[in-house]
């Protein structure tokens, strides 16, 4: 019988397991805060890379280094970058020649460092671009550019206002009206607008197609008043318009303006989407669209006679 060292109960005990002092079990023994046998098999160490005391069980007997840290450290081969000069670091099984990416792809560069023409800015020039005589003279497009359009004049756009730059030869040549900076901004000036539709229907006016004969002939034995080839709101110019009746005729060839709608052509796609843009716009300013095929007019102009009544009859019930 034993007695425990911290409550004082009594225990049966075999003889090996009597201690100098004896706890009844191993909650007296934890809470008694005594030392506890010694179970450690391996020795201390002194870390070679940064001197810190270490454990090194029996297992690991032949450990040097305190952490993989430090082994890292170790295992590190210190060399001079080749392209900058700086020091660095690699390992024992890694030739290392330069210090980074930059520095390799420096080392491998056959070029050479010129002075940009235009801006002055140092850059670099391949082996090609180097033996090339003209190349490799600025360091962007940019530069380029701005180099090779420095003798340009300068004007102003009549519509928008921005400065824009002309070559001498083209500005001298005397051929180019030097009016505007850009397609957009001619399109959008009303006074070439004004002038393209007057163009427009002083050329349309000149000239009278099959059908819009055809289709001024039944105007004229309704007697309809009318207005041949006028500018309507100043977008376009119709074949016939009718103000009493607020409505515009259009005679339309088979072929231009693909009556079957089975053609492929862009240029009569591109007659069709104004045709229907058209007719949006009239009816949006209030007034009525008629569209009269060549073929119809030819082969049975009752008919055309017909709806033509039928759309004034429908613009003056009374």
């Amino acid at each position: 019988m034993i007695t425990c060292a911290r409550c004082g109960k009594q225990v049966s005990r075999r003889p090996r397991d009597v201690r100098e002092r004896n706890y009844c079990s191993r909650t007296c023994h934890y809470a008694s805060r005594a030392p506890r046998p010694a179970r450690k098999k391996g020795t201390d160490k002194i870390c070679e890379v940064c001197g810190a005391t270490f454990y090194v069980p029996a297992a690991r007997a032949s450990a040097r280094f305190c952490s993989m840290a430090c082994k890292g450290v170790a295992s590190r081969r210190t060399f001079t970058c080749e392209t900058c000069g700086a020091e660095s670091y690699g390992f024992d099984n890694r030739n290392k020649r330069w210090c980074s990416r930059a520095c390799a792809a420096s080392a491998r560069r056959t070029g050479e460092r010129r002075s940009c023409a235009q801006c002055g800015t140092d850059f670099y020039v391949t082996a090609g671009r180097a033996a090339d005589g003209g190349g490799g003279r600025f360091c962007s497009l940019t530069c380029h550019n701005t180099h090779q359009g420095r003798g340009k004049t300068e004007h102003s756009c009549a519509v928008c206002g921005t400065t824009f730059r002309w070559s001498p030869s083209r500005s001298a040549s005397g051929a180019y009206r030097i009016t505007y900076c850009s397609l957009a901004c001619r399109d959008a000036d009303p006074a070439r607008r004004a002038q393209l539709l007057e163009m427009n229907t002083a050329q349309q006016a000149g000239r009278t197609t099959r059908a819009e004969a055809t289709g001024y002939a039944l105007l004229d034995a309704l007697g309809v008043d009318y207005l041949r080839q006028e500018p309507f709101a100043g977008k376009f110019t119709p074949d016939a318009t009718i103000p009493a009746g607020r409505l515009v005729v259009q005679f339309d060839g088979d072929y231009w303006h693909d009556r079957d709608g089975t053609s492929a052509e862009p240029r009569i796609r591109r007659r069709v989407a104004l045709d229907r843009s058209q007719d949006a716009y009239i009816r949006a300013c209030g007034w009525q669209v008629l569209r009269l095929w060549e073929s119809d007019l030819l082969t049975d102009p009752g008919a055309c006679t017909e709806r033509l009544r039928h759309h004034l009859q429908a613009a003056d019930p009374g």
